[in-house]
């Protein structure tokens, strides 16, 4: 058996239905640069859909210098919202335009608008014209209102030549922010300096598993003595798996120790996640003696036996990666004999020679990949649902003709199926269940165990809210198109008020998938007819609901005779909103354009974000109540009559939504 090169191996990977394969392909193109393969790689970002992949590969086209690849960049880049996709097409664009000059971005740098100084910033990184006042402005950057701003001032800064962490840095190694701490880490990776290992310990216990993890690469780069033992301690104690993939990596200039070999096996014999299982098949090739070392091997493919197929191959294409020596081979092909195991070896080792063919042949395999993620019915249903109460479910329940429940033996969550039919379209297979109880780490529990259970293409957060803005009235709907976690990354800090402190808010947004929302948005105009009858549905529901002084709520213009539909941000936190002092403070204070304010969707997007990127994301709010003193006066009227109004409207809206739009093509 002849083992392809990392480059077949990343080709191989690049074609895979799996994202995080891809992005493990993409990573490894970026690094190699191939000029043979820029006609693939073009046609890889034209047709990828995860933003996380997407991402490598224009960086990839600008490294390069790919001047082809321009209109398709700029093209790319007119569709794209605000996030880190936009963010790097912009950086490969600047690359591919020769840079920008100082004296521009100096400008975009001083201006008083965050959104251009991190403009300024992004045409800042790793360009060769910039430095002087450019520098000086950058570092001025670095204490920006803005956690993006000072990201990627961070991010800058680090990227330079001669590039020395100083108590500026450092500072930043405990910002408010967990992505701006994260790429401070990154940053100082490798020229780590005393006065930063305090912190760097102080963050391992960090909530955000990615400051964990970046924080175990630096402090592995110091080369203290101790420090290894440090790492496998931490590991021991490690809830999150690329953590503790970090600390195994982190050990291969000890690797042939007694002490780590020692550790290894103890992880071989206890682990079975396929990331584990990667990071030991990356130490074993990369070492002779631990290849030499049967309790390990027999350790570690003993486990793989139990991994799926997936799994198998990721870990193989690390293995790969690593480029065995043919005198090596002995360890990868033990797994000849599960079946499971010839497929994954068949990946690898079936490619063709003849490099225009090749080419040819992933070209095709991507487009049939993406054809396949595109069609709904690979997946066990379209969409999920997920509800927080069990008064919420009950509302919404009420408007299903039919369902089924079925409880998980593993878990002892029920979960409820049924289908929305759809005139001469094949039904819409939907799975959904409550949570039990509001709060965003509820919610993100259930919407990881919810997508990995069900695969759907779209997850749809519904329930109800309290309203922020007077464009919103009771009954009305909100539909997010971004929900913000308001006290992800606070701090506390002094003040002269009663309590001697305040919270500063950093926050952790996050966009919905904007072509649902355009989609949902538009309902009224390309089907204007069943939008019709869906307000006089919900204008019977509210003469039959809203029992006490409902004509009175309408003349003070508190609801109206028929819902309407709004779009906008949504305020996400542990808080329920029931004081319009609180309303105000976190209006001035975090986003003035709040529509409303709720308690669990942000779970589900930082869920999405973090494991399921293809998984797409709708998040539909029925006002109940106004967040401020009225609030329990509203939630006592007739026994909660207006939650039972916004529920059955919100999900009257979605169940439109769903029937009259083709809602799992969109991408």
């Amino acid at each position: 058996m002849i083992f392809p090169s990392k480059l077949k191996v990343a080709l191989s990977q690049l074609v895979n239905n799996s994202p995080s394969i891809r992005k493990l392909g993409a990573q490894t193109i970026c690094s190699l640069k191939p000029p043979e393969e820029l006609p693939l790689i073009r046609e890889a970002f034209r047709l990828e859909k995860n933003h996380g992949v997407a991402k490598w590969l224009a960086r990839t086209l600008g490294e390069m210098n790919d001047t082809d690849s321009t209109h398709l960049l700029e093209a790319r880049l007119r569709i794209l919202e605000d996030g880190d996709l936009r963010d790097w097409v912009s950086v490969s664009l600047n690359m591919l335009r020769g840079f920008k000059g100082r004296k521009c971005i100096l400008r975009l740098l001083e201006s008083s608008d965050p959104f251009i100084n991190k403009e300024g910033l992004i045409l800042s990184w790793n360009n060769p014209k910039v430095g002087g006042r450019n520098t000086v402005q950058q570092k001025l950057l670095l204490e920006s209102q803005d956690s993006s701003v000072r990201r990627w001032a961070s991010l800058v800064i680090g990227s330079q030549k001669g590039f020395k962490p100083d108590e500026q840095i450092i500072e930043h190694l405990s910002d408010p922010d967990y992505l701006a701490l994260e790429w401070t880490e990154h940053v100082m990776t490798g020229i780590v300096p005393n006065e930063a290992i305090e912190t760097l310990n102080r963050n391992l216990d960090h909530q955000q598993p990615r400051v964990r993890e970046w924080a175990i690469n630096a402090l592995a780069s110091c080369g203290i003595p101790g420090m290894f033992n440090l790492l496998i301690q931490q590991y021991k104690k490690e809830t999150d798996v690329f953590c503790k993939d970090a600390v195994i990596r982190s050990l291969q200039p000890i690797s042939s120790t007694s002490e780590s070999i020692e550790f290894f096996l103890s992880c071989a014999k206890t682990e079975t996640s396929p990331v584990i299982l990667s990071a030991l098949i990356y130490l074993a090739a990369n070492d002779s003696s631990l290849l030499k070392n049967t309790s390990l091997k027999r350790a570690i493919f003993a486990n793989i036996d139990r991994t799926d197929n997936i799994s198998l191959k990721i870990a193989l294409a690390q293995a790969c990666a690593a480029n065995l020596k043919s005198s090596d081979l002995e360890l990868l092909q033990q797994l000849d004999n599960p079946e499971d195991a010839k497929i994954a070896l068949e990946m690898f080792s079936n490619l063709p020679p003849d490099t225009g063919k090749e080419l040819q042949i992933l070209a095709s395999q991507m487009k049939i990949v993406r054809g396949m993620n595109m069609d709904s019915h690979n997946s066990e249903c379209d969409v999920a649902i997920l509800i927080a109460k069990k008064e919420e479910f009950r509302y919404f329940l009420e408007l299903i003709d039919d369902y089924t429940s079925n409880e998980d033996s593993e878990t002892s969550i029920t979960s409820y199926h049924f289908q929305l039919r759809r005139e001469e379209a094949l039904p819409v297979r939907i799975v959904a269940l409550f949570a039990g109880g509001m709060g965003n780490e509820r919610s993100a529990l259930y919407t990881q165990e919810l997508i990995r259970k069900s695969r759907p293409n779209i997850l749809v957060n519904i329930g109800i809210a309290g309203g922020l803005h007077e464009d919103v009235k009771l009954g009305d709907i909100v539909v997010a198109n971004q929900v913000d976690n308001y006290l992800a990354g606070s701090k506390a800090i002094p003040a002269n008020n009663e309590m001697g402190f305040e919270y500063r808010l950093s926050g952790d947004p996050f966009k919905t998938t904007a072509s649902l929302v355009k989609k949902i948005m538009n309902l009224e105009f390309a089907y204007s007819g069943a939008f019709t009858e869906l307000k006089k549905r919900c204008k019977e529901d509210s003469e039959k609901i809203i029992t006490i002084n409902r004509e009175g709520y309408i003349n003070k213009s508190l609801m109206r005779q028929e819902p309407t539909t709004e779009d906008g941000h949504v305020a996400c936190g542990p808080s329920v909103g029931a004081s319009e002092s609180f309303i105000t403070w976190l209006k001035n204070n975090r986003d003035r354009s709040y529509l409303a304010i709720e308690m669990e969707s942000a779970g589900s997007a930082l869920a999405i974000h973090e494991f399921y990127p293809d998984t797409q994301h709708l998040v539909v709010r029925g006002i109940s109540d106004f967040a401020d003193e009225r609030k329990n006066e509203l939630d006592l009227t007739g026994n909660g009559e207006f939650r039972q109004l916004a529920m059955r409207n919100a999900t009257r809206l979605l169940f439109l939504f769903l029937k009259s739009t083709d809602a799992m093509t969109v991408k």
